[in-house]
Protein backbone atom coordinates (compact mmCIF):
# COMPACT_ATOMS: atom_id res chain seq x y z
CA UNK A 1 0.00 0.00 0.00
CA UNK A 2 1.33 3.45 -0.93
CA UNK A 3 1.88 5.68 2.08
CA UNK A 4 -0.29 8.80 1.68
CA UNK A 5 1.20 12.26 1.61
CA UNK A 6 1.17 13.99 4.96
CA UNK A 7 1.25 17.74 5.57
CA UNK A 8 2.07 17.78 9.26
CA UNK A 9 5.12 17.01 11.36
CA UNK A 10 5.51 13.67 13.08
CA UNK A 11 5.07 15.20 16.52
CA UNK A 12 2.16 13.73 18.51
CA UNK A 13 -1.00 15.88 18.37
CA UNK A 14 0.57 18.27 15.84
CA UNK A 15 -1.69 20.93 14.33
CA UNK A 16 -3.87 19.40 11.65
CA UNK A 17 -2.96 15.81 12.52
CA UNK A 18 -5.50 13.00 12.39
CA UNK A 19 -5.10 10.09 14.80
CA UNK A 20 -7.18 7.03 15.67
CA UNK A 21 -7.99 5.40 18.99
CA UNK A 22 -7.46 1.64 18.99
CA UNK A 23 -8.88 -1.04 21.27
CA UNK A 24 -8.27 -4.68 22.08
CA UNK A 25 -10.49 -7.27 20.44
CA UNK A 26 -12.14 -10.03 22.51
CA UNK A 27 -10.19 -13.23 23.04
CA UNK A 28 -6.90 -14.43 24.46
CA UNK A 29 -4.69 -11.50 25.51
CA UNK A 30 -1.73 -12.37 23.29
CA UNK A 31 -4.00 -12.92 20.29
CA UNK A 32 -5.66 -9.58 21.01
CA UNK A 33 -2.24 -7.92 21.13
CA UNK A 34 -1.30 -9.35 17.74
CA UNK A 35 -4.52 -7.93 16.31
CA UNK A 36 -3.77 -4.56 17.93
CA UNK A 37 -0.33 -4.57 16.28
CA UNK A 38 -1.91 -5.27 12.87
CA UNK A 39 -4.50 -2.54 13.37
CA UNK A 40 -1.77 -0.05 14.34
CA UNK A 41 0.32 -0.87 11.26
CA UNK A 42 -2.75 -0.66 9.07
CA UNK A 43 -3.80 2.71 10.52
CA UNK A 44 -0.38 4.27 10.08
CA UNK A 45 -0.05 3.01 6.52
CA UNK A 46 -3.63 3.92 5.60
CA UNK A 47 -3.19 7.62 6.32
CA UNK A 48 -3.36 8.33 10.06
CA UNK A 49 -0.58 10.30 11.73
CA UNK A 50 -0.80 8.50 15.04
CA UNK A 51 -2.55 6.00 17.28
CA UNK A 52 -4.00 6.56 20.74
CA UNK A 53 -4.68 3.99 23.46
CA UNK A 54 -7.24 4.58 26.25
CA UNK A 55 -7.10 2.98 29.69
CA UNK A 56 -9.62 1.12 31.84
CA UNK A 57 -9.45 -1.72 34.35
CA UNK A 58 -11.94 -4.28 35.59
CA UNK A 59 -14.72 -5.37 33.28
CA UNK A 60 -14.77 -2.68 30.56
CA UNK A 61 -13.85 -4.60 27.37
CA UNK A 62 -11.39 -3.42 24.76
CA UNK A 63 -9.18 -1.22 26.93
CA UNK A 64 -5.53 -1.75 27.84
CA UNK A 65 -4.58 -1.47 31.50
CA UNK A 66 -1.20 0.21 30.91
CA UNK A 67 -1.28 2.45 27.81
CA UNK A 68 2.29 3.68 28.33
CA UNK A 69 3.64 0.12 28.25
CA UNK A 70 1.50 -0.91 25.27
CA UNK A 71 2.36 2.29 23.38
CA UNK A 72 6.07 1.55 23.79
CA UNK A 73 5.44 -1.99 22.55
CA UNK A 74 3.52 -0.80 19.49
CA UNK A 75 6.17 1.76 18.59
CA UNK A 76 8.66 -1.08 18.29
CA UNK A 77 6.35 -2.75 15.76
CA UNK A 78 5.57 0.20 13.46
CA UNK A 79 8.00 2.09 11.24
CA UNK A 80 6.20 5.43 11.03
CA UNK A 81 3.81 7.61 12.98
CA UNK A 82 3.38 8.13 16.69
CA UNK A 83 1.52 6.45 19.56
CA UNK A 84 0.03 8.14 22.62
CA UNK A 85 -1.24 6.85 25.95
CA UNK A 86 -4.50 8.75 25.72
CA UNK A 87 -6.28 8.95 27.98
CA UNK A 88 -4.20 7.29 30.68
CA UNK A 89 -5.49 7.58 34.23
CA UNK A 90 -3.04 9.77 36.12
CA UNK A 91 -5.03 9.50 39.36
CA UNK A 92 -4.03 5.84 39.69
CA UNK A 93 -0.27 6.38 39.73
CA UNK A 94 2.36 8.19 41.83
CA UNK A 95 3.60 11.27 39.99
CA UNK A 96 7.36 10.42 40.14
CA UNK A 97 6.82 6.95 38.65
CA UNK A 98 4.45 8.23 35.98
CA UNK A 99 6.96 10.91 34.96
CA UNK A 100 9.71 8.31 34.70
CA UNK A 101 7.53 6.00 32.60
CA UNK A 102 6.62 8.82 30.22
CA UNK A 103 10.23 9.93 29.93
CA UNK A 104 11.51 6.48 29.04
CA UNK A 105 8.67 5.85 26.61
CA UNK A 106 9.60 9.05 24.80
CA UNK A 107 13.31 8.20 24.79
CA UNK A 108 12.76 4.67 23.51
CA UNK A 109 10.48 5.95 20.75
CA UNK A 110 12.75 8.75 19.59
CA UNK A 111 10.12 11.35 20.48
CA UNK A 112 7.19 9.55 18.80
CA UNK A 113 5.26 9.29 22.07
CA UNK A 114 2.72 11.53 23.78
CA UNK A 115 0.14 11.27 26.56
CA UNK A 116 -3.23 12.62 27.64
CA UNK A 117 -4.23 12.35 31.30
CA UNK A 118 -7.70 11.46 32.54
CA UNK A 119 -8.94 11.62 36.12
CA UNK A 120 -11.07 8.49 35.85
CA UNK A 121 -14.79 8.16 36.45
CA UNK A 122 -15.31 4.41 36.84
CA UNK A 123 -15.04 3.15 40.42
CA UNK A 124 -13.86 -0.24 39.13
CA UNK A 125 -10.62 1.32 37.90
CA UNK A 126 -9.86 2.54 41.41
CA UNK A 127 -10.91 -0.70 43.10
CA UNK A 128 -8.71 -2.71 40.71
CA UNK A 129 -5.66 -0.61 41.53
CA UNK A 130 -6.47 -0.15 45.24
CA UNK A 131 -6.58 3.63 44.96
CA UNK A 132 -9.33 5.51 46.86
CA UNK A 133 -12.11 6.78 44.59
CA UNK A 134 -12.81 9.78 46.80
CA UNK A 135 -10.94 13.04 46.16
CA UNK A 136 -9.70 11.69 42.83
CA UNK A 137 -10.06 15.09 41.14
CA UNK A 138 -7.81 16.75 43.68
CA UNK A 139 -5.33 13.92 43.33
CA UNK A 140 -5.55 14.16 39.52
CA UNK A 141 -4.62 17.82 39.52
CA UNK A 142 -1.78 17.24 41.98
CA UNK A 143 -0.31 14.34 40.01
CA UNK A 144 -0.55 16.02 36.61
CA UNK A 145 0.95 19.25 37.92
CA UNK A 146 3.88 17.32 39.38
CA UNK A 147 4.41 15.32 36.17
CA UNK A 148 4.32 18.44 34.01
CA UNK A 149 6.81 20.13 36.33
CA UNK A 150 9.19 17.16 36.38
CA UNK A 151 9.16 16.88 32.59
CA UNK A 152 9.31 20.65 32.00
CA UNK A 153 12.28 22.39 30.44
CA UNK A 154 12.93 24.50 33.55
CA UNK A 155 12.78 21.67 36.11
CA UNK A 156 15.71 21.11 38.40
CA UNK A 157 17.91 18.05 38.59
CA UNK A 158 15.91 15.24 40.19
CA UNK A 159 18.56 12.58 39.65
CA UNK A 160 16.81 10.58 36.92
CA UNK A 161 18.76 10.38 33.64
CA UNK A 162 15.68 9.37 31.65
CA UNK A 163 13.77 12.46 32.70
CA UNK A 164 16.73 14.77 32.10
CA UNK A 165 17.20 13.57 28.53
CA UNK A 166 13.47 13.36 27.78
CA UNK A 167 13.05 17.05 28.63
CA UNK A 168 14.90 17.87 25.42
CA UNK A 169 12.05 16.23 23.49
CA UNK A 170 9.31 18.22 25.22
CA UNK A 171 6.81 15.35 25.50
CA UNK A 172 3.33 16.47 24.40
CA UNK A 173 1.05 16.28 27.45
CA UNK A 174 -2.72 16.84 27.31
CA UNK A 175 -5.55 16.83 29.83
CA UNK A 176 -8.61 14.72 28.99
CA UNK A 177 -11.60 16.46 30.53
CA UNK A 178 -15.01 18.01 30.08
CA UNK A 179 -14.75 20.19 33.18
CA UNK A 180 -14.13 23.93 33.32
CA UNK A 181 -11.83 23.72 36.31
CA UNK A 182 -9.65 21.12 34.61
CA UNK A 183 -9.26 23.10 31.37
CA UNK A 184 -7.98 26.02 33.46
CA UNK A 185 -5.67 23.58 35.24
CA UNK A 186 -4.36 22.41 31.85
CA UNK A 187 -3.56 25.99 30.92
CA UNK A 188 -1.71 26.57 34.20
CA UNK A 189 0.55 23.55 33.83
CA UNK A 190 1.25 24.09 30.13
CA UNK A 191 -0.72 21.08 28.90
CA UNK A 192 -3.08 20.78 25.94
CA UNK A 193 -6.64 19.44 25.87
CA UNK A 194 -7.99 16.04 24.81
CA UNK A 195 -11.74 16.57 24.73
CA UNK A 196 -14.32 13.77 24.77
CA UNK A 197 -16.89 13.66 21.93
CA UNK A 198 -18.94 16.59 23.23
CA UNK A 199 -21.43 18.71 21.31
CA UNK A 200 -19.64 21.43 19.35
CA UNK A 201 -20.94 24.30 21.50
CA UNK A 202 -19.79 22.57 24.70
CA UNK A 203 -16.33 21.93 23.27
CA UNK A 204 -16.03 25.52 22.07
CA UNK A 205 -16.94 26.89 25.49
CA UNK A 206 -14.21 24.77 27.10
CA UNK A 207 -11.62 25.78 24.50
CA UNK A 208 -12.48 29.45 24.93
CA UNK A 209 -12.10 29.11 28.70
CA UNK A 210 -8.77 27.31 28.19
CA UNK A 211 -7.51 30.03 25.86
CA UNK A 212 -8.67 32.78 28.21
CA UNK A 213 -6.67 31.10 30.99
CA UNK A 214 -3.53 31.25 28.85
CA UNK A 215 -3.70 27.78 27.32
CA UNK A 216 -1.71 27.48 24.10
CA UNK A 217 -1.25 23.73 23.67
CA UNK A 218 -2.82 21.31 21.19
CA UNK A 219 -6.57 20.81 21.42
CA UNK A 220 -7.73 17.36 20.31
CA UNK A 221 -11.34 16.90 19.24
CA UNK A 222 -12.56 13.29 19.38
CA UNK A 223 -15.33 11.62 17.40
CA UNK A 224 -16.64 8.12 16.71
CA UNK A 225 -16.69 7.71 12.93
CA UNK A 226 -18.08 5.19 10.45
CA UNK A 227 -17.67 5.37 6.68
CA UNK A 228 -20.93 3.91 5.41
CA UNK A 229 -24.12 3.35 7.34
CA UNK A 230 -23.07 2.59 10.89
CA UNK A 231 -24.85 -0.19 12.78
CA UNK A 232 -27.38 1.41 15.17
CA UNK A 233 -27.06 -1.44 17.64
CA UNK A 234 -23.33 -0.72 17.93
CA UNK A 235 -23.98 2.90 18.85
CA UNK A 236 -26.61 1.88 21.40
CA UNK A 237 -24.28 -0.70 22.95
CA UNK A 238 -21.49 1.86 23.10
CA UNK A 239 -23.65 4.23 25.13
CA UNK A 240 -25.09 1.47 27.31
CA UNK A 241 -21.61 0.30 28.20
CA UNK A 242 -20.52 3.81 29.17
CA UNK A 243 -23.65 4.63 31.16
CA UNK A 244 -23.51 1.30 33.01
CA UNK A 245 -20.10 1.93 34.52
CA UNK A 246 -19.90 2.33 38.29
CA UNK A 247 -19.18 6.00 38.36
CA UNK A 248 -19.71 9.41 39.79
CA UNK A 249 -23.10 10.11 38.24
CA UNK A 250 -22.33 13.84 38.11
CA UNK A 251 -20.15 12.99 35.11
CA UNK A 252 -23.12 11.58 33.22
CA UNK A 253 -25.34 14.15 31.47
CA UNK A 254 -26.82 14.82 28.06
CA UNK A 255 -23.43 15.83 26.64
CA UNK A 256 -22.09 12.36 27.44
CA UNK A 257 -24.19 10.68 24.74
CA UNK A 258 -21.91 9.30 22.02
CA UNK A 259 -23.12 9.86 18.46
CA UNK A 260 -21.35 8.20 15.57
CA UNK A 261 -20.51 10.52 12.68
CA UNK A 262 -21.24 8.41 9.63
CA UNK A 263 -21.73 8.89 5.89
CA UNK A 264 -21.35 7.15 2.56
CA UNK A 265 -19.67 10.05 0.76
CA UNK A 266 -15.97 10.34 1.60
CA UNK A 267 -15.64 14.03 0.75
CA UNK A 268 -18.77 14.96 2.69
CA UNK A 269 -17.70 13.04 5.80
CA UNK A 270 -14.18 14.48 5.67
CA UNK A 271 -15.59 17.99 5.35
CA UNK A 272 -18.07 17.48 8.18
CA UNK A 273 -15.35 16.26 10.54
CA UNK A 274 -13.09 19.16 9.62
CA UNK A 275 -15.99 21.55 10.24
CA UNK A 276 -16.52 20.01 13.70
CA UNK A 277 -12.87 20.51 14.62
CA UNK A 278 -12.91 24.10 13.39
CA UNK A 279 -16.20 25.05 15.07
CA UNK A 280 -15.01 23.44 18.31
CA UNK A 281 -11.78 25.43 18.32
CA UNK A 282 -9.67 22.29 18.00
CA UNK A 283 -6.24 21.92 16.42
CA UNK A 284 -6.29 18.21 15.60
CA UNK A 285 -8.71 15.28 15.31
CA UNK A 286 -8.86 11.87 16.97
CA UNK A 287 -11.35 9.33 15.61
CA UNK A 288 -12.50 5.93 16.83
CA UNK A 289 -14.18 3.27 14.68
CA UNK A 290 -14.54 0.54 17.28
CA UNK A 291 -18.15 -0.42 18.01
CA UNK A 292 -19.43 -3.28 20.20
CA UNK A 293 -20.40 -6.32 18.16
CA UNK A 294 -18.04 -5.48 15.30
CA UNK A 295 -15.31 -8.06 14.73
CA UNK A 296 -11.61 -7.45 14.06
CA UNK A 297 -11.93 -7.82 10.30
CA UNK A 298 -14.71 -5.24 9.98
CA UNK A 299 -12.85 -2.91 12.32
CA UNK A 300 -9.77 -3.25 10.08
CA UNK A 301 -11.90 -2.42 7.05
CA UNK A 302 -13.13 0.76 8.73
CA UNK A 303 -9.59 1.72 9.79
CA UNK A 304 -8.49 1.47 6.17
CA UNK A 305 -11.55 3.21 4.70
CA UNK A 306 -11.48 6.13 7.14
CA UNK A 307 -7.71 6.34 6.73
CA UNK A 308 -8.26 6.96 3.02
CA UNK A 309 -9.90 10.33 3.80
CA UNK A 310 -7.35 11.37 6.44
CA UNK A 311 -5.46 13.58 3.98
CA UNK A 312 -8.62 15.54 3.19
CA UNK A 313 -9.35 16.05 6.89
CA UNK A 314 -5.72 16.88 7.65
CA UNK A 315 -5.30 19.51 4.94
CA UNK A 316 -8.55 21.32 5.78
CA UNK A 317 -7.92 21.20 9.52
CA UNK A 318 -4.30 22.37 9.24
CA UNK A 319 -5.34 25.25 6.95
CA UNK A 320 -8.07 26.40 9.34
CA UNK A 321 -5.76 26.22 12.36
CA UNK A 322 -3.27 28.45 10.55
CA UNK A 323 -6.02 30.88 9.56
CA UNK A 324 -7.31 31.09 13.16
CA UNK A 325 -3.78 31.68 14.42
CA UNK A 326 -3.23 34.50 11.93
CA UNK A 327 -6.61 36.00 12.81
Amino acid sequence: MEIPRTVVAGRPFADGSVSIGLYLTPGEPLDAMRVLERHARLALSAGFDGVTLPEHHGTQPGYVTNPVLVATHLLAHVDRGWVAAAPTLASLRPAPLLAEDLAWASLLSGGRFGAAFGAGYDAQDFAATEVPFEHRMRRFRQVTAQVARRLGQDAGDDGDDGIRFARRMSIPLLIATKGQRNVEHAARIGAGLFLPPLPVDDSRALVDRYTAAGGAGPVTITRWVWLGTHPDEGERALNQGASGAQRDQLWLDSSSVIRVESGTDQAELAGRLSDIVDASGGTNLNVRVRLPGIDAAETAEQIERVGEIADRMRERTAYRVVERTRG
